[in-house]
């Protein structure tokens, strides 16, 4: 027992080291680019268009923080998407009755957290992959939404869901921003200072091992996968208050995005590895980048050849993946 606690108290402080670099590394990459980006663009660096920036990017950044969850854990939840739409046309509807904005709210995140659970219980029981279990669960919402609305969502309309996502009471600050931040200080305790966050990234590491020494994976993949989807769900009903009104393919762009930033983050794709710290950083390095194509006035294609190529040479320099498990 005495050279299995050494062997551990090594590895902590191993893993804690290489944590440090990691947001050190993505935090200097940051840097840099916003620095490139302020010579580049006139104006670029003004506060305006830097809250701006802070408030795209809060509505990636959560639901990056829902994938970053599932990740860690060694799984994968491309079913985001989908529930962003899901939460934003639930309440749209919601919103045309008589029941109280912040009610319709609740909800709507409620229903999405059984989306998460419903993911889970097939992960977990139907023993389904959780990249399938997930493609399998955008397609089901996609379809359902598509036959519900007959194509065209409703358009309810709350000014206390707008004020949620573009009031700005507080220095000036976006709203969806400050709930940006407290979803990240919420998180960063979960995986970080909580005996959750051990067991998310144990998990991750080795399950098997998990199993073996009592914890209660089945539960916390529970937990994972329903976060995940209560925080996309957030994010839904954030950018439903953002642009007025929703469609039935507003979640789409964050599926891959929100992945891209968890890994750009330092977050390793196969789970156990990775610092939530780092996904912030790669949420703005991830919107800046875009933001910078798209002044530039490249074309789409050429925006996404860029995008990859940056994409690729950062996750080079980052030296992300491990070459063991």
């Amino acid at each position: 027992m005495g050279i299995m606690g050494e062997m551990t108290v090594a590895a902590t402080k191993a893993m804690k080291k290489k944590r440090i670099n990691t947001v050190i590394i993505c935090y200097a990459a940051l840097a840099v680019l916003w620095l490139i980006t302020s010579l580049s663009i006139k104006g670029f660096a003004t506060i305006n268009r830097t809250v701006n920036t802070l408030q795209t990017a809060s509505f990636l950044g959560i639901v990056a923080t829902a994938q970053t969850i599932v990740v860690v854990t060694g799984g994968i939840d491309l079913s985001v998407s989908g529930v962003i739409t899901f939460a934003s046309v639930v309440i749209a509807a919601l919103l045309k009755t008589d029941i109280h904005p912040l009610l319709c709210a609740a909800i709507a995140i409620l229903a999405g957290a059984c989306i998460g659970a419903f993911n889970a219980f097939s992960i977990n029981f139907l023993k389904m992959p959780p990249l399938i279990m997930s493609i399998a669960t955008l397609s089901i919402i996609e379809g359902s939404l598509l036959i519900a609305t007959n194509g065209t969502p409703p358009n309810g309309k709350s000014d206390l869901i707008v004020w949620l996502a573009k009031g700005k009471p507080l220095l000036g600050v976006p709203n969806s921003v400050w709930i940006w931040a407290l979803v990240c200080l919420c998180v960063y305790w979960l995986l970080h200072r909580s005996r959750y966050g051990r067991h998310f990234f144990g998990m991750g590491t080795n399950m098997r091992v998990c199993l073996l020494s009592g914890v209660k994976t089945k539960k916390l993949t529970f937990m994972a996968y329903m976060l995940s989807s209560s925080l996309a769900s957030l994010a839904g009903i954030l950018l439903f208050g953002y642009i007025g009104n929703t469609y039935l393919t507003l979640g789409r762009p964050y599926q891959l995005d929100s992945i891209a930033a968890v890994v750009l983050g330092g977050t390793s794709i196969l789970g156990g590895s990775g610092n939530f710290l780092g996904t912030i950083a790669g949420t703005l390095i991830l919107i800046i980048l875009k933001d910078t194509l798209n002044v530039l006035n490249i074309a789409q294609s050429g925006r996404n050849i860029l995008l990859g190529v940056i994409i690729v040479l950062l996750l080079l320099v980052y030296g992300r993946e491990r070459s063991t498990r």
